[in-house]
């Protein structure tokens, strides 16, 4: 109204007062969520059976059978910033190629390395090592052997109060590899470093991971 009554001819965006607003209410967001007490809920997860799957997982491993199991974890916001962006990227590239083709390259060169990532995390499992791989050209980032594993168990965690966010974290207890939600298996090793990963069926990868410690001990103890 203010505005209407100056009887300006133009209007200039309170840009300022806009930034300070949203900025100041998502930092007020993540305040609250850090403050928020962080408390599983064990009626929202159904109790799943995986007796079945580590017996078998173990004759497998005993018979001599190849084996490799893995997962995947490739959310919607993760697939869009990897290909939305490096294509917003490569057409910018090709606008600028004529006025500022140094510039141009290096927004090539940026946005052809952001689609490296497309294709989420995998986790695989088989008899010598657990491995994290990202991007779709399987860019490993963590390779642990069977052999230096202690013990696996499945972890419950809060992404922001832990870990401050998604993707490859350290809270300065364990390092962590995830792209959504708020389970996974924690593995620790026989020098007691700790490593979680993020799974969308967590008991499952967690039975496997017994299975091959399980064959891994009988070995050594024969």
């Amino acid at each position: 109204m203010e505005y209407l009554k100056t009887n300006a001819m133009t209007f200039v965006f309170p840009v300022p007062n806009m930034l300070l607003i949203t900025g100041g209410a998502a930092a007020m967001s993540i305040l609250l969520e850090l403050l928020r007490p962080y408390k599983t809920n064990p009626r929202l997860i159904a109790a799943v059976d995986t007796t079945t799957k580590e017996k078998e997982v173990e004759q497998r491993l005993i018979k001599g059978e190849n084996f490799i199991y893995w997962q995947s974890q490739n959310p919607v916001y993760f697939s869009i910033i990897f290909t939305v962006v490096p294509v917003i990227f490569l057409l910018i590239a090709v606008y600028m190629w004529t006025q500022m083709p140094w510039l141009s390259i290096e927004f090539f060169v940026i946005g052809l390395a952001m689609m490296i990532f497309y294709g989420g995390m995998r986790a695989v499992a088989n008899r010598e090592y657990v491995t994290v791989r990202f991007g779709i050209f399987g860019m490993r980032v963590l390779r642990i052997p069977i052999a230096d594993i202690k013990e696996v168990n499945v972890h419950e965690f809060s992404a922001l109060r832990d870990f401050g966010g998604m993707g490859i974290r350290f809270n300065g207890q364990m390092k962590a590899y995830f792209l959504r939600g708020s389970r996974g298996v924690k593995i620790t090793t026989l020098n007691e470093k700790q490593y979680l990963i993020g799974s969308d069926h967590p008991e499952e990868l967690n039975a496997v991971m017994k299975a091959l410690l399980s064959v891994k001990t009988n070995i050594q103890i024969k």
